[in-house]
């Protein structure tokens, strides 16, 4: 239970504050977040937060285990978690977390745990969360426990902190450096306007010019905002620290936490420095191939800048001959997922999605696919090369039914494979940059090769339809691939339509616009096959990647292991009464006998044999009635209608 007296009262006058208990998941102990009416809270969404003394009585009062604070961009604090430092029974703490709780100085406190312990300061981290083994340091879209059980020796206060806890980031959490740049400062033939001018109107001009004018949409963080800016400007400014420092002085991201002290040099000294480490080559009458040409290491080789030293900002276009395209060598793609030859269904960085209606099966399929990548094995008789570690965020439905599927999909998988699945039950808003800020803090505690997203439409509050807001999502995507250099799997819908209308083509069947659907590079397609239950046909709607079309498929699921079966059967299926009397019901209770059939063949592609046979069955069995509608006296042709109850036949 929280001791309320040690608990500092600047954290208890914010609305901030979540309950929490015990619960095991997949045989561990964990702390979910709850509201005070007992639904799940999120660490981004402050409509599940309360205040300090709601939180604090209905933890006394409730099935609850204590309280939580949960940090944001709009406070000042920041949490330091220590795990398994200290002995429960004797108190004593391991010297490298005493080394820590000494450097920070600030309020600390025991864990629920009691093995672990909590620093509280105040200052902001250089970069996005992080986990490192059982170091944890957060400043926003997370929560920790809080127990009021107070450290002795430790101050009762939450202090300023900024430089020391820039100094134990940049030691446990600093990104790898490709240490000091050992090329010389190349002067450049520019005024500052110029530079800024020709770097906007370069091939990634729209990247720079966003940034430029403070608009860090896309990074999780302003502060990688910054590094890609510097990296931007140390190409541009010819590795001249001073000249990028003045630039990004007059830039729309530039703000007091620029001259903040780190240590012995500042945040922007800092990010400088970061900057040029990662930066080899700079603007010259003709840039050499290669990562200097472009503004960060991990933006796309086609988006980076090539110039001729002419007055030109545009780089000319080039040709080569057909012999020469022909001779030259490509590399080998990196497959997730194979296609039987030298192409690929899924690169390692490629965007895949398996659309289908509600209910037909697009989780069973991500969960299925997710453990075949896992475990290096086929997926519907195409090869995996090799086992990749797999995050599948599950943005709808409930843990415990989740659980269930997870139980038949993992039955018969080795410790190897499971050790490389990671899931989380999540709420998340890409558009969101305190929600895309805590999905990157996730993706680099977990470092994913693959990325799964279930729903897409839950990830995000646009208009599917609209291609300049599906193009904003498709980039922030691209560039959550970019950064974790993983490949991304979506569930997504197929396009309504009234049943049995003859079905889209292609991507056309995805639903939303084209700026989506373009961007793939492979959507699989599932359908119910008219043939019966637990058959499914698969078409692949779209395969960028592939060295040939790839083949209709027509599956059976087994319900017991969530797996999908290729069979024989021609795509042709044959027609259940069932599903016939399912095709009347969804037109109303009433078909006509021309649009039924004609539905089934073209949208189905079912036999029209089956379908008049399926249907006579019907009539015989009384379970539908036929007649010929007016509109058909002429044709003779007949329609169907299902058999009303009696009392809807009293009120005729």
């Amino acid at each position: 239970m929280t001791a309320t007296v040690t608990i500092p009262d600047e954290l208890k006058a914010l609305r901030q504050w979540v309950v929490w208990r015990w619960e095991e998941r997949d045989g561990k102990a964990t702390k979910p977040p709850y509201t005070i009416d007992g639904k799940y809270a999120s660490s981004t969404d402050p409509d599940t937060w309360t205040t300090f003394e709601e939180a604090f009585a209905a933890s006394r009062e409730g099935d609850w285990n204590g309280v939580g604070f949960v940090f944001t961009p709009d406070d000042p604090f920041c949490g330091v978690d220590l795990d398994k430092c200290r002995n429960p029974v004797t108190g004593e703490i391991d010297p490298q977390a005493r080394e820590i709780i000494d450097a920070l100085d600030s309020y600390t406190e025991v864990s629920p745990s009691s093995s672990g312990l909590h620093v509280l300061v105040k200052g902001r981290l250089p970069g996005s969360g992080r986990k490192r083994g059982d170091l944890e340091m957060y400043d926003s879209g997370r929560y920790f426990c809080v127990t009021g059980e107070h450290l002795e020796g430790t101050p009762l206060t939450i202090e300023e902190r900024d430089a020391a806890l820039s100094a134990l980031y940049d030691r446990y959490f600093a990104e790898p450096k490709a240490g000091p740049s050992t090329a010389p400062i190349v002067p450049v033939n520019l005024d500052d306007a110029e530079i800024i001018e020709r770097a906007q109107a370069a091939r990634n001009g729209a990247k720079f010019s966003a940034l430029w004018r403070g608009d860090t949409t896309g990074y999780p963080s302003e502060s990688e905002g910054d590094s890609a800016l510097c990296a931007m400007l140390a190409f541009w400014a010819g590795h001249d620290a001073a000249r990028i420092d003045r630039l990004f002085r007059k830039s729309g991201l530039y703000r007091p936490k620029w001259d903040s002290r780190r240590g012995d040099t500042t945040y922007g000294g800092q990010t400088i420095a970061r900057a040029l480490g990662l930066s080899s080559e700079t603007y010259t009458a003709r840039a050499p191939s290669g990562n200097g040409a472009g503004p960060t290491a991990d933006e796309p080789a086609d988006e980076r800048e090539e110039n001729d030293g002419d007055a030109h900002t545009v780089p000319p276009l080039r040709a080569e001959r057909l012999d020469e395209l022909m001779a030259r060598e490509d590399e080998p793609l990196d497959a997730v997922i194979g296609d039987g030859g030298d192409g690929a269904i899924l690169t390692h960085d490629g965007k895949g999605c398996i659309a289908a209606a509600t209910g037909v099966g697009k989780t069973n399929m991500l969960l299925r696919l997710s453990r075949q990548i896992c475990a290096g094995e086929p997926f519907l008789g195409y090869l995996i090369p090799r086992p990749r570690t797999v995050l599948y965020l599950m943005l709808e439905g409930s843990p415990r039914a989740t659980k269930r599927r997870l139980r038949k999909v993992w039955a018969d998988a080795d410790e190897k494979a499971r050790s490389r699945f990671h899931i989380a039950h999540a709420a998340l808003d890409l558009s969101n940059k305190d929600s895309l800020a805590s999905l990157y803090g996730l993706l680099h505690e977990v470092q994913p090769e693959v990325l799964v997203i279930d729903p897409l439409r839950n990830a995000h509050p646009g208009d599917e339809n609209d291609s300049a807001q599906m193009a904003r999502l498709t980039a922030i995507l691209d560039g959550i691939i970019n950064r974790i250099g993983c490949a991304l799997l979506l569930a997504h819908h197929d396009r309504k339509r009234p049943p049995f209308v003859r079905r889209d083509a292609g991507s056309d069947r995805l639903r939303g616009s084209t700026a989506f659907t373009g961007w793939l590079s492979f959507a699989l397609s599932l359908d119910p096959d008219p043939g019966g239950e637990d058959r499914l046909t698969a078409e692949w709607t779209k395969t960028r990647d592939a060295e040939s079309a790839l083949e209709r498929l027509s599956l059976d699921f087994d319900r017991s292991t969530i797996d999908f079966i290729p069979t024989e059967r021609a795509p042709e299926g044959a027609v259940t009464p069932e599903a016939v009397l399912s095709a009347v019901f969804q037109q109303g209770g009433t078909a006509r006998g021309p649009d039924l059939i004609r539905g089934f063949v073209e949208g189905a592609g079912a036999r029209e044999r089956s379908v008049r046979d399926a249907i006579r069955t019907c009539v015989k069995d009384g379970r539908l009635e036929e007649f010929v509608a007016e509109e058909d006296h002429k044709t003779r042709a007949k329609s169907y209608q299902l058999p009303l109850e009696p009392a809807q036949e009293e009120m005729l």
